[in-house]
This record gives C-alpha cells, structure tokens and sequence, in this order.
C-alpha cells in the first residue's frame, strides 16, 4: 500500500501543473475568442 502510494504522488506533482497549464490556455483562448468577437461586432456595427 505505502509502495503503491510512492509511485503515484511523482505522477500526481508531474500531472499537476500539466493540468493547470492546459486550464490557463482554456481561459486565455476564450478570452482571446470573447475579445476577438466582440470587436468583431462592434466593427460590423460602425459599418
């Protein structure tokens, strides 16, 4: 059980910030998508 445990937690620090990275890319790329259509809008609203 203790060996067990000892394999999984390097795995679960590795898994960790893999995890968040791939999260802040999410939130920045819908961001990104948000801004994006909404100057979109209002550049079709001016015309």
């Amino acid at each position: 059980m203790l060996k067990r445990l000892a394999i999984k937690q390097p795995f679960k620090t590795a898994l960790a910030p893999i995890l968040g990275l791939v999260f802040k890319i999410r939130i920045l790329n819908f961001f990104i998508s948000l801004l994006y259509g909404y100057f979109w809008i209002c550049d079709t609203k001016t015309f």
